[in-house]
């Protein structure tokens, strides 16, 4: 009862001008492209709604420790100053520099809010790097956060820097601790969808074959990524994890059991017997 109360509440808060960033600097995150759209009012409505979903699911509470990878200028952490305790905490982190750069600046009057930019190599936001995702170590200590979250991170990872990703996820997560991330998974029904032009799913067309998924552009393999449904659950079991739930979203066309808003989400908790290993 108290988290639907929560996940109300969050529906209403109103937008903080002080912590919305400006709109090219979200254009350049890829956010607020649609056709006559309110950018800034996509933004606030995009983070409220994500924000609200995880509470909803039991995910996030307002002392949590958490961890947002991808976070962007902060499209999630906004909403959150309004929802967390002084006792919970955020961590974002990020491969835009931009981005973090901004979140770090403007977020200096929350003290439990901190960035981190992850200097890691991306083909579409950061092509100067010599890091390769799939060897990155997350600069956080085992077993540190209550949750984890991405929203569009897993749509700009090829496999192995996927695979790698939710390793480094489990490993920081605390057992009981909860994971919400959004994919764009490929099974029976979305994989021919993805791959076939559509004029109504354009955005989302991915007609190249690649290890384990596809992709939308050859030129720059992480602008649009999608990965086997089956290769996500085997790797997030391989790591530990229980997927406790996979939604399906309408990004392909798919009209069946939809449950999420558009991309594919899936929900994971790490045991908490793990605490005994």
């Amino acid at each position: 009862m108290m988290t639907r109360k929560i996940a109300q509440n969050i529906q209403e808060i109103v937008q903080n001008s002080a912590l919305m960033p400006p709109i090219e600097l979200i254009l350049e995150n890829g956010i607020g492209h649609e056709a006559n759209t309110d950018v800034h009012d996509l933004f606030h409505r995009y983070g409220r709604g994500l924000v609200a979903g995880m509470v909803s699911d039991g995910v996030l509470k307002p002392n949590s420790r958490i961890l947002d990878v991808g976070c962007g200028l902060g499209r999630l952490a906004r909403i959150l100053t309004s929802f967390l305790s002084p006792r919970g905490s955020y961590h974002g982190m990020d491969v835009c520099k931009s981005s973090i750069d901004w979140c770090v600046e403007n977020y200096r009057n929350h003290p439990n809010f901190k960035f981190d930019h992850a200097d890691v190599f991306s083909t579409h936001y950061n092509p100067a790097s010599m890091t390769s995702a799939a060897n990155y170590s997350f600069p956080f200590n085992a077993r540190e956060f209550d949750c984890i979250f991405s929203t569009s991170l897993f749509t700009h990872l090829i496999a192995k820097d996927a695979e790698h990703y939710i390793e480094e996820m489990a490993r920081v997560l605390k057992p009981g601790g909860k994971m919400w991330n959004t994919f764009l998974l490929l099974d029976d029904i979305s994989t021919p969808l993805a791959s076939t032009f559509d004029p109504k799913h354009a955005a989302t067309h991915l007609p190249i074959v690649v290890d384990r998924g596809r992709i939308a552009l050859k030129s720059d393999p992480e602008a649009l990524t999608a990965l086997n449904t089956s290769f996500v659950k085997e790797v997030h079991h391989r790591s530990g994890l229980e997927i406790l739930e996979v939604r399906n979203g309408p990004w392909s066309g798919r009209t069946d059991n939809i449950r999420a808003s558009y991309q594919d989400v899936a929900i994971a908790r790490k045991p908490r017997f793990w605490q005994f290993r």
